[in-house]
């Protein structure tokens, strides 16, 4: 007697699909979100192997030399953790704080490494003590203008200087000086203020050119609901790194993408992405913080 019945295996996949929300995009591909016409292989580099701690802010040196990295605790106790990586030789090391600077971050465990400031050298770097919200879009899907959140820093209005020192180490200080204080605070913005958006309706939006006479790069349509988290443009101006956030059901995650600016050709780059994607300022890699390889947040490169 021949049985009708699926496998369980296939059964499981169809019903997966099912609630992978399949979108069928302009690109060409079939996916849970937005896609491209490839995929980008992600290299993992290795930060830190203690449990219990999630990367979170990143910022490349101007030389391209450095990488500084923070991560948070799951735990209140632990606090504040910043790691510079050599570039060159991908190993790490944790800049270790004052004791002006250890209980600034008791107060404040969650800095604005969003507003890094480099050496040019890429000797030392500064960053608010404060807590820094980015601009970003607010989600008025229903409008086809987009609105727009400021920049805001919360709490201490001091800096933190990171610097590196004759014995090879990084030392983490706090500036609290009057003039240091009294300075304009930095806007710090997700996206890139050379591009902007037009909602479609649904969460489907176009991505346009505000320096190149507001031209469509790219269109993102589905039957979910899509927002554009962040947007880069690379050094040269002729790729964008973004990320978008997808929701259904529940909140997906930001996917990762990189888009010619010239044709609108888009490459994925992954899933699960925090924060914003960062072009290296000489080569062709990107870098970013993405939980799709496993339990914790991991620093991650790609080739393009």
């Amino acid at each position: 007697m021949v049985s009708h019945r699926a496998p369980i295996a296939t059964l499981v996949k169809r019903r997966a699909a099912r609630l992978c929300f399949v979108v069928l995009l302009g690109a060409g591909s079939i996916t849970c979100g937005p896609g491209g016409g490839r995929s980008l292989e992600a290299e993992r580099i290795p930060v830190t192997d203690e449990p219990g701690w999630r990367l979170s802010e990143l910022s490349l040196s101007p030389n391209g030399q450095w990488a500084a990295v923070s991560a948070a605790s799951s735990s209140e106790r632990l606090g504040f953790r910043l790691f510079l990586i050599d570039l060159g030789t991908l190993t790490a090391s944790e800049a270790t704080p004052s004791r002006d600077a250890e209980a600034q971050l008791v107060a404040n465990r969650e800095p604005g490494m969003v507003t890094a400031v480099w050496a040019a050298n890429g000797s030392e770097l500064r960053f608010a003590a404060g807590r820094v919200e980015p601009s970003w879009i607010l989600g008025a899907y229903q409008s086809e203008t987009p609105t727009y959140q400021r920049s805001v820093t919360v709490g201490s209005r001091a800096w933190f200087r990171v610097a590196g020192t004759a014995a090879g180490h990084w030392a983490l200080e706090l500036d609290d000086s009057p003039a240091t204080v009294e300075r304009p605070p930095v806007e710090a913005h997700s996206i890139d203020p050379r591009l902007t958006i037009r909602w479609l309706g649904r969460g489907s939006f176009d991505l346009l050119d505000q320096e190149r006479g507001g031209r469509v790069i790219t269109t993102f349509r589905g039957i979910t609901w899509y927002h554009l988290d962040t947007a880069t443009i690379a050094p040269g101006g002729d790729w964008i790194a973004l990320t978008v956030g997808r929701e259904a059901a529940f909140h997906h995650g930001s996917r990762g993408l990189l888009v010619e600016r010239a044709t609108g050709r888009r490459t994925v780059l992954g899933d699960l992405l925090v924060g914003a994607l960062h072009f290296h300022p000489t080569k062709r890699e990107i870098y970013g913080v993405s939980k799709e390889g496993g339990p914790e947040w991991e620093l991650v490169r790609w080739r393009y």
